[in-house]
């Protein structure tokens, strides 16, 4: 019991646990969930400029609300897709607005800022949520680069009368950017703007922006038109442009008649869905033809278009439609005759859809199922086709649309299968298509592919887009699909319990399904309820309950409390919804008695199976049994009885067999038994007879009476009746069927019923259904009845009017069977009007046309339900309408009414705004268009009621304006100020009245404007400003403001500008003529006129760069390496200021960029040509040359280049890579290459090979050298490659080439030495034989002329001959190659028989055997007492410094061995006059010499005697030595060169082979060599630095050495160091606030000035502040911000190659007034007297101003110099408190600057003039050619890009500080400046430098020529010159005081300009000196 009662517990806490669970679940599940979907959608194409940039918005919406993304469409397949694109600096940014509405931001960028992949790439908008991700279509960008263009308005012609169209030429690379926004007529200011109608003149069309004028006439030509235009993607007014010309209107006078003829063609024209367009068609001819347009339609005539959409030959639609797709026709026709007709076809595009069908948000599939979605979409015919796929009939075409599936924004991988195919299950998504076409007036198709989503599960739920992709644009469409229904499946079931009575039973169920199916119980197959009637067990212990879970699991419980017997039973659980049911059953057993439970009556149909359950309780059960009556059931046929379950089968149950009671016994083991009745009742269901008309359809006429009889042959009673018409059912009532006339329902009998129609009619067509039904079933027959009736009226229409321009719809509705078609037909007005009665029904037939969708015109349409639409009522649509309705049943019906288009008052071309002069008259016309009857009158303001009528003032008049207006003329008589106000005339008639309001303004001139000045000023600009006049009438407001300037020195008209709103008081005066002085004011204008002017104002413009070219380039070459130039100088007008000079640029023909030289200005010649020479050029190279003019403001433009290429000369080099190689013992292979293409100087001809042997030549008995072939050969080749034949075997030679041009040979190549081959030796030239014994004999030999090759061993060959011996054998002895003798033995002697032997030497060498010698015959002499010498001399040729033995072998017993040197005994030591003679072996008489030199050259003699007999041998021994030293002397010399000649003395008996020069500085410096030729005897040395003394000598060498060197000669190039300006008047001058330094004041003598350096310091100073120490090419330079009455040093130096001179001055700035100070009020260092000025206390810091010219001379000092300058600038910039400025080019007051360079330049004069002789005089004069030094190897050094941007001026920081180090610093941060970069020194000076904020003072007043004459150069002066120059008497009296430099005084007078006196005269030179510098 404890056990049964802890257990109960435990199931009732599990039942409130799943309660409170069950609750809880079904509220999380009521939060509905909302696909993502797109509230804005990216557009298919963003376009923009780079100026304007673009943004773009994508929003999307849904729940969760949706997380929004941009990706690229290169994105969507990688790993950052997820994240979505980034954001780049300046070119894209992303703004994000609550997640979901997000912005993709592109700005404005430069140029030079584009990217491909951020501003020409697709982009997508990515939504995502839990409910799935959609990607919007692509976004194609397309970012613009702006540039500039220019238009033309091109001119047209017309015949009086015609039309004249003028057109804007835009160039063809922008013109689809490019849009025409007006025209504007010149001089009146009329702005046309496009339009579809004009104002009947002028006619601007939109789209092309063509301008037509109608009805031309001579006043026409007077007029000018300018077209607007503006880039399409900019916003309206936004950089509009003029176009550069005006176009005008010829107009011709007819002379004859001509036919028409259509010359403004165009076949197709595309216009997109709901725009308008205008389609000119222009043609000409005389008289003026009549134009026309028509409609072509493809089944009948041609529709003529009325008046109001054809007028002036402009076809207009207004928002067009599918439908006025078609092809127009224009044709022409005058009295001559009718043009040829103009087609044209216009095509409506309509945008690109897609759409998934079906059209849900949310689609559900069934589980299991195939799903599938349609995405339908229209292209155009005309464009976009595909090809077949699969067998899918389709056009081919190369375009065809392009369609992608996605899946949550991932595509899925689809297979395409033909349409209607069976699905196959190997793919997952199937895809097919069908093209479906609209009618074929449409130029759409519709198409239709479809996704096939086999065997659907939950996985596969998400959002299903469809993208459709053509060449222009993209779609998409996406639904999102859900699981659908889902037939339930069990998940978890319960099983069989056997349980005692008392406890607590669970029986739980769980099943899944889509939707969530419910759960019920049965208990034996009945439903358990839980109502208290219909309980099967006690509710009180039973409950149930239901789990829906999140995921769609449904759970059901079944609680049992108390479990008892009669609880037994099999329990079933249904999961049921609307996809099916599935179900599980098992039983509870609960121990006890048996019982059975009520079984409630069951009904059962006939023939049909019955299965019976018996509900049995109880455990155990022993048998289940069933009877009926007293029969006990058992298996067979007819019944099937389980007795374990207690079911009772019976087949095809009847009511006559099985109708009854049935009993259920079931019994236990112990006997037990329970018994229970079950009642079974079999019912019949009904049968029916067909109709009584057999046919399912029935055809009858319109009022018979027909009937339709329904009777059942078969079923139980009672039966029910019911009938339905197509589906719905008909209720009756008293006999008669609601809501349908003339039928009737009666029940015939119990089993038949008839629907009776007594007067059939159109409404009684259907199909008719009687129903039969009992308790068993139903029974239903069905037929269709048709009623034929002739057409009938459901809504005739009726006459009807509407106003013009309102649409109307008129209804024309007819019915009947079968269904009428209803037509249109319209009969104009004009058809039947004035027509005669006789020919009017004849007219009218002919004039009528049938609309349809086709023929009618766009405006008509007739709807498929007969209705007539107008779109817009005109007045040329009024008539007679006719609509008929046919069936061919009856008589067909036709309605004909009148529509009638009223036309309202309407105002017609009248001026609403008009301005008069006070007492002038004023006249307002109002023209007013409508029907008649029309009324006009006036009043005054909106705010009076009461209208105006005549009088002595004002009248009005009216006249008719025909054909249907009006017009009433309001004149008023000498107008008043308040006159002014509002008119409005009133117009009306019958259908409306309208009003138009008339400004009438009355006018007084204005007031003068007040306070004109100057705001700002630039070159060509001046921003003027005033304030409006005193006074202004409130009825008279000012209009505008006129500008008038003129130019202040010329005077004359003055020139006016356009008028300007007059709400601004300030004005940009543009267009001005730089350094100019003008005059300007303002004048005010009213309606009524213009007032007096403003007070003028005077204004100078800045000065700008020269605004033309020179002119007339021309380029003569002069020689190999110079061009002389000529070219016309620009124009004076074209200055802009003072011109400096002109800047010269020239490079290769294949070189990228120019190099740029300066060129100062020279004098003109006559015509005003100019001339100059570029020298040291490259040579034969072509070069392109370019000049531009520039002034202190920069550079003008290029000149048109000029070519000319440079004479040919000798190769500058030699020949490269020579190599050789040996082919054979007599012959040399060379190759080589040719000398670098820039070293060619021209074309090479052919190549010089030059070779000679090394060996020393040998020598001639006579002591001669042999034959030439042993010297220098040359071989004349004309490739690249030589062999040399003709060699020596085993000899040295040295080989070179020079390369020949037509002007000669050039220099050598590197010499290479090659050995030929060995060859086999000659013979040796002697033999001799010796017997030196018995049997023995000495043989010795001469060594061979030539061994070609070293000696390997020689062959003594010996042959025996004579009486009795073997001629066969020959003995052959080797010897040594260094040995010339041979001892032979075992010779045979005989004195009976005489013998001999012939004997013969041969040499062996590597090549093999030498030929024989000669053959010698020796006879042995057995006496043996011979004395011979065994050796041979020759001629022996040995080098000097070498040894060398001379062999001299004896035969035989010598008394005495002596050697001669000359015929004098030599010892074996040696005195002052012998030779040393050493023996080696005396046996053998060897001797040695050694230490060779030139004297031991001579005959040595070996000579032996014994007794009577001697013998003796001679060798002639030649020695070479070195060349002596060459004689070396000067003989001329120039500022750059030193020529010099030499002689040899003494060759050293070998030919000299070349010479070697050597030179360098004479104080220092490394040497530098020369090769020279072998037959040079002088030379020069070119690019020597001017005034320099160098060091020279020169050394030979020939094949044994190299001789000694030369003298050294000391040699100066010509020229001096400058001399110092003459006077301090021509040096400096000085005024309050700077420093001029003139240093063009400095003379060369002959050496250039390199630069000058300029310091300076306030006296008192310790230390100097260097403005710059390498100014070049400037002729004065200015330091400002000095301080006003101070004393200053100044020191210049002057640099030049011969040295550096240095002058030193003192001088005094003037006072703020102007004037020099007293020596009291001078400031000096730690004495300041003034205090400092306004200006310098505004001043920050102070700058150097240097132009670019210099600029680029400081950056070529390289960027380590520059790095150490910077750093040295940014110390002394933190610690300076003061500043100087330094400005190049330009001068604070010009005419003191001019004064100041005449002194300069006058002294330099007389100082000339005065000391030169005549021939210095000549020499003096400046050349008209200027020489240029440009090195070709310059022009490398300047990259391409950098002579584009150039700037004049530059910028430094200059400081004051007591320290050694250079002052001067770059700006960092100044505003407004511009970077320069001249000559692209990156790193340098040039790369940073900034131009100043004002622009530096003109150079109005500076002389060109004294400006030209620094720049021109001095002649060079000589010593004579120099001694005759007047010298100061300090200088005379210091001049011997070196080192120290001089000084001269300048006080405040210099200001004072020409007649100042010179500062000398009052305080003299103190000192001077010339201190020379390498």
């Amino acid at each position: 019991m404890e056990i049964n009662r802890l257990f109960l517990t435990i199931q009732l806490l599990f039942i409130l646990y799943n309660r409170s669970s069950a609750g809880v679940v079904e509220t999380s599940d009521t939060l509905a969930i909302d696909g993502p979907h797109f509230i804005t959608e990216p557009p298919a194409w963003l376009e923009f400029t780079n100026q304007t940039g673009a943004s773009v918005w994508c929003a999307a919406a849904g729940h969760p609300q949706p997380t929004v993304t941009w990706i690229t469409v290169s994105e969507m397949s990688t790993s950052s897709a997820t994240a979505g694109v980034v954001e780049i600096a300046g070119l894209r940014r992303i703004a994000t607005h609550a997640g979901h509405n997000v912005s993709l931001i592109f700005p404005p960028f430069a140029a030079t800022a584009y990217r491909p992949d951020v501003h020409s790439t697709a982009y997508r908008c990515r939504a995502s949520s839990p409910a799935g991700t959609i990607l919007s279509r692509e976004m194609r960008l397309r970012s613009v680069l702006v540039q500039s263009y220019e238009t033309q308005a091109v001119a047209g012609s017309a015949v009086k009368g015609g039309i004249a169209v003028l057109r804007c030429a835009i160039p063809p690379a922008i013109k689809n950017d490019i849009k025409v926004t007006a025209w504007i007529q010149e001089f009146t200011g009329l702005t046309i703007f496009p339009s579809l109608q004009g104002d009947g003149k002028h006619h601007m069309l939109p789209g092309s922006g063509d301008l037509y004028l109608y009805g031309v006439d001579k006043s026409d030509i007077r007029a000018a038109y300018r077209c607007r235009t503006q880039h399409r993607l900019h916003a309206a007014g936004f950089h509009q442009q003029l176009s550069a010309n005006t176009a005008t209107i010829a107009v011709s006078e007819p002379s004859s008649v001509v036919g028409p003829t259509v010359n403004v063609k165009t076949s197709s024209i595309q216009v997109t869905l709901n725009e308008n367009i205008a389609i000119p068609c222009v043609a000409q001819g005389y008289p003026i033809p009549e134009i026309r347009w028509y409609r072509l339609e493809s089944d009948g005539p041609p529709t003529a278009m009325d008046e109001s959409t054809a007028s002036f030959g402009v076809l207009v639609l207004e928002n067009v439609q599918p439908e006025d797709g078609a092809t127009y026709r224009c044709t022409a026709a005058n009295s001559v005759g009718q043009s040829l007709p103009y087609d044209v076809r216009l095509e409506v595009v309509e945008p690109l859809k897609a759409k998934l069908r079906p059209d849900k948000a949310v689609l559900r599939i069934n589980q299991g199922q195939t799903g599938q979605i349609e995405c339908a979409f229209q292209l155009d015919q005309q464009n976009h086709h595909y090809r077949n796929i699969n067998g899918l009939a389709g056009h081919s075409s190369t375009v065809r649309p392009i369609i992608k599936w996605l899946k949550d924004g991932l595509t899925i991988t689809t297979s395409t299968v033909v349409a209607d195919a069976n699905p196959s299950s190997s793919s997952k998504y199937q895809q097919s298509a069908v093209l479906i076409s609209r009618a074929s007036t449409s130029a759409q198709q519709e198409q239709i592919w479809s996704l096939r989503i086999s065997n659907f599960q939950r996985a596969d739920e998400g959002i299903y887009q469809c993208f459709v992709y053509t060449d222009k644009e993209s779609a998409q469409s996406s639904v999102r699909l859900l699981l659908g229904e889902a037939a339930p499946q069990m998940v978890h079931t319960f099983n069989e319990q056997t349980l005692v009575p008392g406890p607590f039973v669970t029986l739980r169920c769980t099943a899944i399904g889509n939707p969530p199916p419910d759960m019920t119980w049965l208990l034996d197959k009945q439903p358990l309820s839980f109502q208290p009637q219909q309980q099967l067990i006690n509710s009180a212990r039973i409950s149930q309950s239901q789990i829906v879970s999140a995921g769609g699991e449904t759970t059901g419980h079944l609680n049992i409390s108390s479990a008892q017997v009669e609880d037994g039973g099999e329990y079933t659980c249904v999961a049921k919804n609307a996809a099916g049911e599935a179900s599980h059953s098992s039983r509870l057993n609960i121990y006890g008695l048996p019982y059975i439970r009520n079984m409630p009556k069951m009904t059962a149909v006939a023939e049909a199976d019955v299965s019976i359950k018996c509900p049995v309780a109880g455990y155990p059960i022993m048998e289940i049994s069933w009877s009926r009556g007293e029969e006990v059931l058992r298996s067979g046929n007819k019944y099937t009885l389980d007795h374990q379950t207690g079911i009772l089968n019976i087949k095809s149950v009847s009511q006559a067999g099985d109708k009854g009671v049935y009993t259920c016994t079931v019994r236990d083991r112990q006997g037990h038994t329970a018994r229970r009745d079950f009642t079974l009742d079999v019912v019949v269901p009904p049968r029916m007879d067909a109709f009584g008309h057999r046919e399912e359809e029935q055809i009858l006429k319109q009022g018979i009476r027909t009937r339709l009889l329904c009777g059942v042959s078969q079923g139980d009673k009672p039966l029910e009746f019911s009938w339905t018409k197509d589906g719905h059912p008909l209720s009756f009532g008293s006999g008669a069927g609601a809501g349908l006339a003339a039928v009737n329902v009666r029940e015939v009998d119990a089993d038949s019923s008839a629907l009776t129609f007594t007067n059939l009619s159109a409404i009684h067509s259907g199909r008719y259904e009687c129903v039969a039904r009992n308790a068993a079933g139903v029974a239903r027959q069905s037929t269709r009845l048709f009623v034929q009736v002739p057409p009938f009226w459901i809504v005739e229409p009726r006459d009807v009017s509407v106003l013009a321009g309102q649409p109307l719809i008129v209804h024309c509705q007819a019915d009947g069977y079968p269904k009428p078609n209803v037509t249109w037909t319209w009969t104009p007005t004009t058809a039947f009007m004035g027509s005669s009665s006789s020919s009017n029904q004849e007219t009218t037939a002919s004039s009528s046309h049938v609309l349809t969708n086709r023929t009618s015109p766009a405006f008509l349409r007739v709807m498929e339900n007969g209705t007539l639409i107008i779109r817009s009522a005109r007045k040329s649509l009024q008539g007679r309408y006719s609509c008929r309705a046919v069936n061919r049943i009856g008589q067909d019906l036709t309605a004909t009414i009148t529509i009638t288009v009223h036309v309202g008052p309407r105002f017609r071309d009248s001026l609403t705004r008009l301005a008069v002069k006070r007492d002038a008259q004023a006249s307002l016309h109002c023209r007013v268009e409508g029907d008649s009857p029309l009324h006009l009158a006036w009043r005054r303001s909106s705010s009076s009621t009461s209208l105006l009528s005549s009088n002595y003032r004002l009248r009005i008049q009216e006249k008719e304006a025909p054909p249907n207006g009006l017009v009433s003329t309001l004149t008023i008589i000498g107008t008043q100020v308040e006159d002014t106000g509002i008119y409005i005339c009133i117009a009306s008639n019958s259908h409306g009245q309208v009003e138009r309001d008339f400004q009438l303004t009355v006018l007084e001139p204005p007031e003068q404007p007040r306070h004109l000045q100057v705001q700002e000023t630039s070159s060509r600009r001046v921003m003027l400003s005033w304030l409006a006049p005193s006074t202004v009438n409130t009825y008279n407001p000012l209009i505008a403001y006129i500008v008038q300037y003129r130019e202040t020195k010329h005077g004359g008209t003055w020139q006016e500008t356009d008028n300007m709103s007059a709400y601004s008081t300030n004005y940009s005066l543009e267009g001005l003529q730089p350094s100019t002085s003008y005059q300007a004011r303002v004048v005010a204008e009213t309606s009524a006129g213009r007032g007096p002017p403003s007070d003028p104002v005077v204004v100078t413009t800045y000065g700008e760069p020269p605004g033309a070219c020179p002119s007339d380039l021309r380029a003569v070459p002069v020689s190999s390496s110079s061009i002389r130039l000529t070219w016309t100088a620009i124009n004076g007008n074209s200055w802009h200021s003072n011109l400096i000079g002109y800047h010269l640029g020239f490079r290769q023909d294949n070189a990228m960029s120019y190099n740029f030289t300066t060129v100062p200005l020279m004098d003109q010649q006559s015509n005003g040509q100019l001339e100059l020479t570029l020298s040291q050029l490259r040579k034969a190279t072509k070069f392109l040359i370019v000049v531009r003019a520039f002034n202190r403001y920069g550079e003008g433009p290029l000149s048109a280049p000029s070519s000319a290429a440079t004479f040919e000369d000798v190769p500058s080099a030699g020949p490269q890579s020579l190599r050789c190689s040996t082919s054979s013992w007599q012959s040399i292979e060379v190759t080589w290459q040719a000398p670098p293409a820039s070293e060619h100087n021209g074309i090479i001809q052919h190549y010089r090979l030059h070779y000679e042997i090394m060996a020393p030549p040998p020598l001639t008995d006579e002591g001669a050298v042999v034959s030439a072939a042993s010297g220098p050969q040359v071989k004349t080749v004309d490739g690249i490659y030589a062999t040399l034949t003709g060699l020596s075997a085993h000899s040295a030679y040295r080989i070179r080439i020079e390369a020949v041009t037509r002007i000669g040979a050039g220099p050598f190549s590197a010499s290479v030495t090659c050995l030929t081959d060995e060859n086999v030796p000659k013979a040796p030239t002697d033999v001799k034989a010796f017997s030196s014994g018995t049997h023995s004999a000495d043989v010795c030999w001469a060594v061979p002329p030539q061994t070609n090759g070293q000696i390997l061993h020689y062959t003594v060959n010996i042959k025996a001959g004579g009486h009795g011996m073997s001629n066969s054998n020959v003995q052959r002895h080797t010897v040594p190659g260094s040995q010339t003798y041979y001892q032979v033995d075992a010779l045979h002697t005989s004195s009976t028989q005489p013998a001999f032997y012939e004997i013969w030497v041969t040499a062996t060498n590597r090549a093999g055997i030498g030929d024989k010698s000669k053959i010698i015959r020796f006879s042995p002499n057995h006496k043996a007492n011979n004395l011979a010498v065994c050796s041979f001399g020759r001629r022996v040729v040995q080098l000097w410094r070498s040894s060398i033995d001379l062999p001299c072998h004896v035969v035989g017993n010598p008394v005495q061995l002596n050697w001669t040197y000359n015929g004098k005994l030599m010892e074996h030591k040696s005195t002052d006059n012998q030779k040393e003679l050493t023996v080696k072996n005396k046996t053998n008489g060897y001797t040695s010499l050694t230490d060779l030199k030139r004297s031991d050259t001579g005959n040595y003699t070996c000579s032996v005697t014994t007794g009577f007999v001697s013998d003796s041998i001679t060798y002639q021994l030649v020695v070479l030595v070195p060349p002596a030293p060459p004689v070396l002397h000067v003989f001329q010399t120039n500022a750059q060169q030193i020529q010099m000649q030499w002689k040899v003395e003494d060759d050293g008996g070998s030919p000299v082979r070349g010479y070697l020069l050597h030179w360098r500085l004479a104080e220092s410096g490394d040497w530098e060599e020369r090769e020279l030729d072998r037959l040079a005897t002088s030379t020069q040395l070119d690019n020597l630095r001017c005034g320099t003394r160098y060091q020279i000598y020169v050394t030979s060498h020939n094949a044994v050495g190299t001789s000694g060197p030369s003298n050294s000669v000391t040699a100066r190039t010509k020229g001096d160091v400058p001399l110092v300006p003459s006077s301090t008047s021509a040096a400096l001058s000085v005024n309050s606030s700077h420093i001029t330094v003139f240093l063009n004041g400095w003379q060369e003598r002959g050496c250039r000035v390199r630069s000058f350096g300029v310091d300076f310091k306030m006296d008192g100073e310790a230390y100097w502040t260097t403005v710059s120490d390498d100014i070049q090419n400037l002729p004065v330079i200015f330091i400002e911000d000095v301080q006003p009455s101070t004393a200053y040093h100044l020191k210049v130096r002057a640099k030049t190659s011969a040295g550096v001179v240095t002058m030193e001055y003192d001088l005094v700035t003037l006072d703020h007034m102007g004037i020099a100070p007293t020596p009291d009020r001078i400031n000096r260092a730690g004495r300041q007297l003034l205090p400092p000025t306004g200006s310098n206390k505004s001043m920050d810091s102070g700058h150097v101003i240097l132009p670019w010219w210099l600029i680029g001379a400081v950056s070529a000092v390289g960027t380590a110099s520059l790095l150490g300058l910077v750093v040295a600038c940014s110390c002394l910039y933190k610690t300076r408190s003061e500043s100087r400025r330094l400005v190049a080019s330009a001068l604070p007051s010009e005419s003191t600057l001019a004064e100041g360079m005449n002194n300069a330049n006058n002294t330099w004069n007389k100082s000339h003039k005065s000391g030169s002789t005549p021939a210095d005089r000549n020499s003096s004069k400046r050349s008209s050619t200027y020489e240029l030094q440009s090195m070709t190897d310059k022009m490398s050094s300047y990259s391409g890009d950098q002579h584009d941007d150039i700037y004049p001026y530059a910028t430094f920081e200059l400081h004051r500080d007591h320290h050694p180090r250079s002052p001067v610093k770059m700006l960092d941060n100044a505003p407004d400046f511009t970077r320069l970069n001249k000559y692209g020194h990156h790193g340098g000076i040039g790369t940073h430098i900034k131009l100043p904020l004002r622009p530096p003072p003109t150079w109005s007043e500076l002389s060109t020529i004294e400006i030209e004459r620094h720049f021109q150069g001095s002649p060079t002066v000589s010593d004579s010159d120099l001694e005759s120059l007047p010298v100061p008497p300090d200088y005379a009296h210091d001049r011997g005081q070196q080192g120290r430099p001089a000084r001269q005084g300048v006080n405040s007078s210099f200001a004072n300009g020409p007649g100042l006196k010179d500062y000398a005269s009052k305080s003299s030179l103190k000192r001077f000196s010339n201190s020379l510098s390498s």
